[in-house]
């Protein structure tokens, strides 16, 4: 019984392994860029290369959030101090410096 139960939870951990890289393939696709600048003004550039509002959420270093923002096609400029920065989506994250 118990042999049953282990052969029945490996092909249910196979199936679920076999679907996932098809859900990496799909966001992976999707074509997005963070990109800070140097310009003195600490201003970091969201630039959205997709075709929808994304959303943004940008971590302090410490793992605080800092700012919460949707981003629609195109650029949007966020004004920000100094220092070391995790900004994430839901297609990924990326660490920046805004100097």
């Amino acid at each position: 019984m118990i042999r049953k139960s282990i052969i029945v939870m490996l092909l249910g951990f196979s199936v679920l392994a076999m679907s996932m890289p098809v859900v990496a393939q799909q966001r992976a696709a999707v074509d997005y860029v963070v990109t800070s600048t140097t310009s003195g003004k600490g201003v970091l550039v969201i630039e959205n290369n997709t075709e929808s509002a994304c959303r943004f959420t940008i971590y302090s270093i410490t793992g605080q959030v800092v700012r919460v923002l949707v981003v629609k096609p195109g650029n949007e400029r966020v004004e920000l101090q100094k220092g070391f920065y995790i900004v994430k989506s839901e297609y990924g994250s990326q660490k920046v410096v805004v100097r």
